[in-house]
Parts: structure tokens; sequence; C-alpha cells
């Protein structure tokens, strides 16, 4: 595994850099002084990040604002000074939040907690290698998917939206629901991008469906009635620019 320090504080930098080295878990380890020094490494993807340790004060471009921009998140540990920031952060799905100064101890916790968090996913692609789709399918056309022992089409657009639930996904469709093993992080990759869009940590939707939007919420219709579902603040930016939303004065 490989992991990111990101805080203007030296002195932490340091203290993370001996826990790191004690643990003997990381091929490798980046540390930086600057948020937009880590995008930057994050964006070039030439080593993949599995651990991001994370402060949130820092000039020029804080901690949130990175986690907001981001186009995959590994597991996100923030390392802050302050608890002012907790409630805000978990917002972003963040694996833990740690107060300076960090304990060992501590600090092996959310370590433990990251590692297990990746081998749930690794196991979780892995055992969806037998594709419940037909192959070539995706993206275009009707999509098969297994229903017990035969095989449903599926017509995307008719999916309203998708909902993860641990390593399954349901699919909610006009007319029925499908559960299929698969994590919403695979379908996020494999799924026609113009059509679908991840607005949550347990929800993709499809943006012809969305009605309306309420603060952190969204609105769809289906056959049961008005569903309103909950996005996370890192995928708002990406929602709203996909929806080509106009400000209007009162």
């Amino acid at each position: 595994m490989n992991c990111l320090i990101v805080d203007d504080d030296r002195v932490c930098r340091t203290v993370l850099e001996k826990y790191i080295d004690r643990t003997k878990l990381f091929e490798k380890y980046f540390s930086l002084e600057s948020a937009i020094d880590a995008l930057k490494l994050l964006q070039e993807g030439k080593d993949k990040i599995d651990i991001l340790f994370l402060d949130i004060e820092m000039p020029e471009m804080n901690g949130m604002e990175l986690l907001s921009v981001m186009d995959h998140t590994p597991q996100v540990i923030i390392v802050s000074s302050r608890e002012k920031y907790a409630l805000n952060a978990f917002e972003y799905d963040v694996t833990d939040y740690l107060l300076k100064p960090v304990t060992f101890p501590r600090f092996m916790r959310s370590v433990n907690r990251a590692i297990a968090n990746i081998q749930k996913d690794a196991k979780a692609n892995q055992d969806d290698r037998e594709d419940i789709f037909s192959e070539d399918e995706w993206g275009k056309g009707t999509l098969w998917i297994k229903n017990n022992s035969k095989l449903d089409p599926v017509n995307p657009e008719d999916i309203i939206y998708i909902e993860s639930i641990e390593n399954y996904a349901q699919f909610i469709t006009f007319d029925d629901k499908y559960t299929v093993h698969y994590t919403l992080k695979l379908l996020d990759e494999k799924l026609p991008n113009k059509l679908f869009i991840r607005i949550h940590r347990s929800y993709i939707v499809n943006v012809k469906q969305i009605k309306r939007i309420r603060g952190n919420t969204l609105e769809v219709e289906t056959k049961d009635g008005t569903h309103s579902l909950p996005f996370g603040k890192s995928y708002r930016d990406p929602l709203i620019k996909r929806l080509h939303v106009l400000s209007s004065k009162q």
C-alpha cells in the first residue's frame, strides 16, 4: 500500500512519518505541506494512494476543498487540531478523524480501520468478476440483469437510481427492483457517465430522472411517489455542473 500525508505542520508530518515507518505496512509514502501539491500528485496517478492523512487548516487550499475536487477518494484519515470540523468531515465519507497530538495506538486504530475497508472493497470487486450484465452491453442498449435463474432486460434509461447496500447494489426502475452483487464503486466506473452520476457514497442517480433539488437532497419520482435522495458535499459541484444550473435574481 501507499499513503500520503498532507499537512503544513512540519512537526505533525514528522510524527506521522515515524509512525508509518514503525508499522512496516506501506511500500511508499509521500509527505507534502500543500493541498495543491497533493492534488497534482493524485491527478498524475503515477502512484496509487490507498490512505490519505489530511489536515484541514492549510493556506491556499484547505483539506475540505481538496476532498471536494478529488475524482477518486482513497481512505481518508483527517488529522486536525480542532474538533469543530469533525461533523463536516464525515459528510465527505472520511474513514476517521484524529485530534492532534496523535498517539501511536490511536494512529494504528485508524490505519487498521482503513485497511479493513480496503480489503472489504477488494473482496467485493473480486466477487464481482462474474459479471451480472451481458458481455459488451455496458453503456449501450439493453442491460441483461441476472434475476435468479433468468435474465431480465433493463433499459438503462428506466433506471431511476441505484442504492448501495453493503456489497450489493439495488437498481430501482419504474416497474421493479433488482438487487445484485456489485459495489457502487465498480458500477460508477462501468455505467455510462452521460446518463448516471454518483451523488453520495450510497447512491448513483439517473440525471434524467432528477425532478428537483432541495438543500442537500434531490427528488426523483418512483411508482411509490416522490423519493428524496441525499447527496454528499464532495459530489455537489460535479452534479451542479452536469445539470447546467443557472442562478436567478429574485
